[in-house]
Parts: structure tokens; C-alpha cells; sequence
């Protein structure tokens, strides 16, 4: 599974360039260019909310593994606290949510 996510995700760079020349330089700064990691020093919350996304993923999956059975918001017989929860996932997205309208990803065609 890893591979194919990976071949996928490299594929990707020859959807997103504008030629075929172009493609062949991102891979080749792939492989030769250093330097630090990029994420924007200047508004570092978008990546601070995709690390705290990716840990709560990790926490919900080992959750449903390993303690099954256990106390669950969303699936909680009772049905305030199964409302609140959903309420609670709304307003967690509406503020955090980006609704900028970015680019539309099937631009190039």
C-alpha cells in the first residue's frame, strides 16, 4: 500500500506541471536539491491543524481497534450527547474549515 501510494503520489507531479520538461526539473530537485522542509513560516496554523488532524485520526482509529466497545460520542445511545457531538464536528469545521474557494483542480483541461 505504501508503494502505490507513493508511485500515485509521484505520478501526480506530471499531472500538475505544465510540460513534460518541467516535471523532469521538479523530480530532479526532488532528488538533488537541500534544504529545510517547506511549510509557510509566516502562517503556520494550517500546518499545525493538519498535525493535530493526523494525531486525532491516529487516536480514533487505535480507539475503534483496540477498545471496542468502549464510550463513543457519535455512536452514543443517547441521543443529546450524539447531537452535541455532530454540533461540536460543525463548529470545528466552520472554523477552521478553509473556504477561500481555492483553485479548481481540473483547470488545466
Amino acid at each position: 500500500m505504501i508503494f502505490v501510494f507513493a508511485y500515485f503520489c509521484f505520478s501526480l507531479i506530471f499531472f500538475r506541471a505544465g510540460s513534460v520538461s518541467d516535471a523532469l526539473i521538479v523530480v530532479k530537485r526532488i532528488f538533488t536539491a537541500r534544504g529545510p522542509l517547506y511549510f509557510d513560516r509566516d502562517e503556520p496554523s494550517s500546518f499545525i491543524f493538519s498535525i493535530m488532524g493526523v494525531l486525532f485520526l491516529m487516536f480514533v482509529e487505535s480507539k475503534l481497534e483496540f477498545y471496542k466497545g468502549g464510550f463513543s460520542f457519535f455512536n452514543n445511545k443517547h441521543w443529546l450527547i450524539r447531537n452535541l457531538s455532530y454540533a461540536f464536528l460543525i463548529i470545528v469545521i466552520l472554523l477552521i474549515g478553509v473556504f477561500d474557494g481555492g483553485q479548481f483542480i481540473y483547470k488545466q483541461f
